[in-house]
């Protein structure tokens, strides 16, 4: 089979595993990447997204939304 090869792969799952329809992943704190939000000091520790793979541009409208752009996908098979 040429290159891209078509794979089902599910959300925060191993490579080739498909998620289940209405399957519900449950977040961890300490997640490998993610926007944080503290105090100079280290305190008050406060997660803001998370499953990011390379996170850069970050930017808040007049709303204080945040916004992200991920930086390219990684190849998986």
């Amino acid at each position: 089979m040429p290159f891209p090869y078509l794979t089902a792969t599910g959300p925060y799952k191993p490579f080739g595993i498909p998620a289940e329809k209405g399957e519900k992943f449950k977040g961890k704190l300490w997640c490998k990447t993610g926007l944080w939000r503290f105090k100079p000091d280290g305190s008050d520790v406060e997660l803001l997204a998370w499953g990011l793979r390379n996170p850069y541009e970050l930017e808040f409208n007049e709303d204080g939304e945040l916004y992200a752009s991920d930086n390219c996908m990684k190849e998986q098979g």
